[in-house]
């Protein structure tokens, strides 16, 4: 009994000093776990960055617009290699292009969207695909007669990728939806409850049969209020969201973890204050996020881009304006609650993040946007964490 207890002792205190080593090490790889910021590349005179996503940790991508030597607007297309951003060649089109969004499928089948305009002055629906060697312009619809805009793109397979944006076929915004069926490109009806205008941002998926796309609507006193619609393998359809006060609000972003947990992300109150809203399988509801850093009082805030790593490990990143001198925002959570998090903002005129990924299957992320030092020439900015 004796050298049973003797034992006994001795295996907890082994225990104890691996779980003391354990959470040592835990701690400490926890504290390197910080927001950094990565020299990207500046094609032009102001550059700014407007979607990221990835395959691996060596395989990033990030899309935007820069204004080259003409002073026009120019699609820019940037990858990481896992050591260095460099830039990739993308096609030319009409008189200014931009890319809003990007998509990974696989390393050689990556989709960006967004838009060109003409010397008319028209818009038009602009997408590019990777094949692995080249990126090419692939055609697609434009149903509005003046403006057509993409914001968002998913890709789910190789014959299966949806895009998400906004058109003006009469006097106000219609929402526009787009899909890839593997050979062409098609719109795809969707609703417009708005009565003074409808758009989609932003575009999720957790199956082929459970999609969400994220916007804003206008109703009949010209309020604008939150709009969120789902694709369930045959339709589009209206969820029900709420909007926070009366000043109405917006989502930019959404991300889907499964059929009962999905998030978007956006700003209320007429973009005063951050927006945060949870799909728990049976309703759409705000949760409580941070508005501003502490004593800051902004008058522009809100959310553009959201990404989990898991359930209880969400990042959503965005901008708040301190009179002057705008600030990146990143906040996350813990699986309780939402809060702010400490992160570089280099700019001494302006900082803003746009958009931000988990590459699969760590915990490595990705943010991008922009900054300025000088008043009115915009810097790409990228930051990763851990």
């Amino acid at each position: 009994m004796k050298r049973i207890n003797l034992i006994l002792s001795a295996f907890l205190i082994v225990v104890t000093l691996l779980l003391v080593r354990s959470t040592g090490v835990e701690a400490a790889t926890a504290a390197k776990c910080t927001w950094k910021t990565v020299n990207g590349v500046n094609q032009g005179s102001n550059d700014n960055l407007m979607g990221v996503s990835a395959t691996s940790t060596n395989d990033v991508w990030v899309v935007g617009a820069y204004t080259n030597s003409s002073n026009h607007r120019r699609a820019q297309i940037e990858h990481w290699n896992g050591t260095a951003w460099s830039k990739v060649a993308s096609p030319t089109i009409g008189t200014d292009s931009y890319l809003n969004a990007v998509s990974v499928d696989a390393a050689n089948d990556v989709w960006a969207v967004g838009e060109y305009e003409n010397a008319s002055f028209v818009y038009f629906t602009l997408i590019e695909h990777w094949n692995g060697t080249a990126w090419s312009i692939v055609a697609s619809p434009s149903p509005g007669t003046s403006f057509n805009v993409l914001s968002g793109v998913v890709a789910l397979a190789t014959n299966n990728v949806w895009a998400v944006g906004i058109f003006y076929g009469t006097t106000i915004g219609q929402t526009l939806i787009e899909r890839w069926n593997g050979t062409q490109w098609s719109v795809v009806s969707s609703p417009n409850p708005g009565v003074n205008g409808n758009g989609l941002n932003g575009i999720a998926a957790s199956s082929a049969n459970k999609i969400w796309a994220v916007g804003e609507q206008t109703n009949n006193s010209n309020v604008t209020q939150t709009l969120i619609e789902q694709w369930n393998g045959t339709q589009w359809s209206v969820v029900s969201s709420p909007n926070p006060g009366t000043g109405g609000g917006f989502l930019f972003g959404v991300t889907s973890l499964s059929s009962s947990n999905a998030w978007a992300v956006g700003g209320g109150n007429g973009l005063t204050q951050t927006l945060v809203e949870h799909w728990n399988g049976t309703q759409w509801s705000i949760v409580s996020s941070p508005t501003a850093p502490p004593n800051s009082g902004g008058s522009v805030t809100d959310l553009a881009g959201i990404a989990a790593v898991s359930g209880n490990d969400l990042w959503a990143v965005g901008t708040n304006s301190l009179g002057s001198i705008p600030v990146s925002i990143i906040e996350h959570w813990n699986g309780t609650k939402w809060s702010l998090v400490t992160h570089p903002n280099p700019g001494t005129a302006f900082n803003g993040l746009i958009a931000i990924t988990v590459v699969p299957g760590s915990s490595n992320l990705w943010t991008v946007g922009s900054y300025d030092n000088t008043g009115g020439t915009n810097k790409v900015l990228i930051e990763t964490h851990c």
